[in-house]
């Protein structure tokens, strides 16, 4: 009775919380509409959630049955019978929810169209209409459009519907059956292998890869968007995991160096025009300037650690965004620092103002190009998918094997224990520069590509904000783990997005995922193993042949 109490207080909590955001809503006459039946729901969901949370809670073993009064609710569950068939039930109602839900008016809707289109449509005038889309696609025009646009097929929430439908209906039946043990063991053991290197796991690499090669075919101009962001945040986690993941320097300002790349590209184009410099060209500059602002900013903060090191790197942010709302930069500084030690004349570059946009931003920025060949902008959104997917793709083969490097293994003696780091002899200088520059390349590698895919940059989208997200997808994926990371960046930048239909809980049932994360996953999704290395010919410290001796040894009486 008591937990019942308290789930009923927690409830009506949450409904007090929510009450002008849920309930109340101003109609466009001016008049007040009270949404009881929004409330009423919420406070359901609450109270029911709140069981969950307080058997987790004693499943986690943070609590115990009698301080969450659940002794009646473990008690049910302790026959095999029982769990399963709940199970069961609960898995059938989570992956049969989306089938419900799928847009199956809007796929009816164009199979009928391209139903009466190949019915009505001549095999001549078919091969003209794929000429003209192919040639729009590949043309610096924009392709011009029907006058009666064809709708979409939602490929997307169709095929995953009816994914998690028939992987629903599996697991059901066979917990249904009495044989969810054995298939979870099964599935345990798959996902083992593929994890294991070999040959499976390069052949479900090879088949991600082909299922995301025709997205940009298959998806509409906003889905591949989102997708390229997914891709250049896959490389900013990935890059900041080298810095925190790997060498144990907590940064809170790496956004600055997402931010050089970004305007690297943005100035270079509009003071010397694409003609001049292209992408391709300023790509590894971007990159290269990243890196060199990251030795700038670990040359004073080499002996800092820990909370320091975040609120300097922090102020370095800060200072990035300050003088990029500015609006302008000069090395006027520089030049008169180098005019006291001599009497040459200095180049007129180093006294030029730098246009930098201002709160304004830079605008205009063009789209890249393939072999000097201009694109339409819906065939240069697809070309900015393909590249951010191929250079993530570079990034996590990149980041692995600097992982298994000798650079890689002083970047974790470095993160388990600087004295004893330096002790053994391992440059600590060189292995926090080379950290710090590296993970800075790549996040100015992802702002070369974020300037090309958005054409436009301003202060505002590289704030704080940014900096927390990019740190939150390498903790949520995993410190260290190249595979959480990734799926670290598809939960924080995918699940936003394809929750837009519940706009008004969206941003609820993220905050209430994080924290689930945080209090039964604080390790992360994957947690990276400690690899175990096998010197040949040694044995208890003893050579080689010390093995058969030990044994003899052993088995003779004392």
């Amino acid at each position: 009775m008591r937990g019942i109490v308290r789930s009923l207080v927690v409830s009506v909590w949450f409904m007090a919380l929510t009450f002008p955001i849920l309930v109340i809503r101003v109609a466009q006459d001016g008049s007040l509409v009270w949404r009881w039946t929004n409330a009423l729901f919420l406070g359901l969901g609450i109270f029911l959630l709140s069981f969950v949370w307080r058997a987790l809670l004693v499943v986690k073993g943070i609590s115990s049955r009698e301080e969450a009064d659940l002794d009646w609710l473990f008690a049910f569950f302790e026959q095999p019978r029982r769990r399963d068939v709940c199970i069961g039930l609960c898995i059938l109602a989570l992956s049969l929810a989306p089938l419900l839900a799928a847009p199956w008016q809007q796929a009816a809707d164009a199979l009928a169209h391209w139903w009466d289109y190949l019915g009505s449509t001549p095999f001549s005038t078919m091969y003209e209409h794929l000429g003209q889309w192919v040639g729009g696609i590949f043309s610096a025009d924009s392709p011009k459009k029907a006058s009666t646009p064809a709708p979409s097929f939602p490929f997307l929430p169709i095929f995953f519907s009816l994914a998690l439908a028939l992987f629903g209906l599996n697991a059901g039946r066979r917990c249904f059956t009495g044989r969810r043990e054995q298939w979870q063991e099964r599935i345990t053991s798959a996902v083992r292998s593929v994890a294991e290197p070999g040959l499976r796991r390069n052949l479900t690499v090879l088949a991600v890869i082909c299922l995301l090669l025709p997205l940009p075919f298959v998806f509409d101009v906003y889905r591949v968007n989102v997708m390229s962001s997914a891709f250049i945040w896959i490389m900013l986690g990935l890059g900041l995991n080298i810095v925190v993941g790997q060498a144990g320097l907590l940064v809170l300002g790496y956004v600055a160096f997402y931010a050089v790349g970004a305007y690297t590209y943005a100035v270079f184009n509009a003071s010397f025009g694409g003609e001049l410099v292209g992408f391709w060209m300023l790509l590894p500059v971007g990159g290269l300037f990243a890196a060199i602002a990251g030795i700038l900013l670990s040359l004073p903060v080499l002996r800092l650690r820990g909370d320091y090191l975040a609120i300097v790197t922090l102020g370095f942010g800060e200072i990035v965004r300050v003088t990029l709302e500015g609006g302008s930069v000069s090395l006027a500084p520089v030049a008169w620092f180098i005019s006291l030690f001599t009497d040459a004349q200095l180049p007129a570059w180093l006294t030029t103002e730098v246009n930098l946009g201002g709160p304004a931003g830079i605008g205009g920025i063009p789209y890249p190009t393939l072999f000097g060949h201009q694109f339409s902008m819906h065939g240069s959104i697809q070309l900015v998918y393909y590249i951010a997917m191929s250079m993530a793709l570079v990034t996590m083969v990149a980041v692995a094997r600097l992982r298994d490097s000798r650079i890689g293994r002083s970047w974790i003696a470095l993160r388990e224990d600087e004295i004893a780091c330096e002790a053994m002899g391992i440059n600590k200088v060189g292995a926090k520069l080379s950290a710090f520059a590296l993970g800075a390349c790549w996040a100015g590698f992802g702002g070369v590509l974020f300037a090309a895919k958005t054409t436009f940059i301003n202060p505002s989208s590289f704030t704080f904000m940014e900096s927390a997200l990019i740190l939150s997808v390498v903790v949520l994926g995993g410190l260290g783990s190249i595979l959480g990371v990734v799926l670290g960046a598809c939960v924080l930048i995918l699940l936003p997005e394809y929750l837009r239909s519940f706009d008004q809980y969206r941003m609820l049932i993220f905050g209430a995922s994080m924290v689930l994360m945080m209090v039964f996953r604080p390790q992360g999704l994957i947690t990276p193993k400690a690899k175990k290395r096998v010197i040949a010919g040694v044995n208890n410290g003893q050579g080689p042949d010390a093995g058969p001796r030990l044994r003899a040894r052993a088995k003779e009486p004392s």
